[in-house]
């Protein structure tokens, strides 16, 4: 007997390769921001973040890296809001709401993990906390895009819990 009739498998031709589109998250620019100093000495305090601006909703701080040499940022949002660990029931609601929208990100953000972006959803005490990190050049894309599905998909779990 051939080896086609007794393996069905065999008889299928494999598709056709296919080159993916471009990565949206690949960086274009590299170069850092400031120039590159020595590490302070163990022991020797190091300045804390700068207070850009304190307003009455929210709080902006900066600090420029120059002691690692890599174009890469990492950013921090707080959304204060104490429902969120309120009870056991929230949290363990906030907890399921983390892993379903990981999940629902799962494939929109692999091409950004390409690209050595990351993001991660935490729901503390205080509220939810987004943070976002990676290459400076494409991170404003990447949080306006995990900003935007945040917000559709709260929409959607609104919607769905009211009908």
């Amino acid at each position: 007997m051939e080896q086609r009739q007794r393996f069905p498998l065999l008889q299928r031709r494999p598709s056709p390769l296919r080159i993916h589109d471009p990565n949206p998250f690949l960086p274009r620019n590299v170069e850092l921001k400031a120039s590159v100093i020595p590490r302070a000495a163990p022991g020797t305090p190091v300045p804390g973040p700068k207070l850009l601006q304190d307003g009455p909703a929210w709080r902006l701080f900066h600090k420029q890296d120059r002691c690692f040499g890599k174009p890469k940022v990492y950013a921090i949002f707080q959304v204060a809001n104490p429902a969120f660990g309120a009870s056991p029931r929230n949290v363990a609601l906030s907890r399921l709401l983390k892993v379903a929208f990981q999940d629902a990100l799962t494939e929109a953000t692999y091409p950004a993990s390409l690209a050595g972006l990351s993001y991660d959803l935490d729901f503390t005490a205080k509220g939810l906390r987004l943070t976002v990190g990676g290459y400076n050049d494409r991170l404003a894309d990447f949080t306006r895009k995990i900003a935007s599905r945040l917000y559709s998909f709260s929409q959607e779990l609104s919607s769905s819990s009211s009908s």
